[in-house]
């Protein structure tokens, strides 16, 4: 796996994705389908929050003093008590007050409720810093994973440049601008293309 979508996903197996299923009381499938849209939107978040100084500073101290990874190693013990973690504040700093429409996106998207979509976030937040964190002890500064996740808003992963100025132009909509209107479809369409050969495969 070489892309960063790629190695995140590759920490959510199919145990995972049941015990998040059983926790928030819904159906595997429309869990799945939550993950699978979530991931790219808090990646993207991230990325555009470390986009300065301030930022990057801010979540580099972050990932030093919570995030060093152990959760990766006991995500059944994570689940159980998920709330430990304080995915809430993890969110706040990520999604800051766009985070209502991130959870109504997920709803409609992967037909579960919007209870349901607010834990399933506050569950993939502590795990998204925790493999952040993890990859900033493995290279050489911290400027390193910085540099991965602006990537993402500089190049996108997406296979081809329409893709990817698709995929900027709809995170933009989403993140940035009140009026998220008719773009549900083409988020699922992209989170589909990402993540559809790795979730419940492996």
């Amino acid at each position: 796996m070489n892309d960063l979508f790629e190695m995140i996903i590759s920490q959510l197996g199919n145990d995972t994705v049941d015990r998040m299923s059983a926790q928030v009381n819904e159906d595997p499938s429309n869990t799945q389908r939550a993950i699978q849209n979530a991931i790219p939107i808090l990646v993207n978040a991230l990325a555009r929050n470390t986009s300065n100084s301030d930022g990057a500073n801010s979540f580099l101290g972050a990932l030093d003093r919570d995030h060093d990874g152990s959760i990766l190693d006991n995500m059944g013990g994570f689940l159980s008590n998920p709330a430990v973690a304080n995915g809430a504040g993890i969110l706040k700093h990520v999604l800051g007050g766009n985070r209502s429409k991130v959870e109504n996106y997920l709803s409609k998207s992967s037909g579960i409720s919007l209870g349901s979509a607010g834990n399933i976030l506050e569950m993939l937040a502590p795990i998204l810093m925790g493999f952040l964190g993890r990859q900033n002890r493995s290279t050489s500064s911290g400027g390193g994973i910085i540099d991965i996740l602006q990537s993402v808003l500089k190049k996108g992963q997406a296979p081809d440049q329409q893709q990817e100025a698709r995929q900027e132009s709809i995170f933009n909509k989403l993140l940035d601008k009140d009026d998220d209107g008719s773009i549900a479809d083409d988020i699922l369409d992209i989170g589909s293309s990402i993540f559809g050969k790795f979730l419940r495969n492996q």
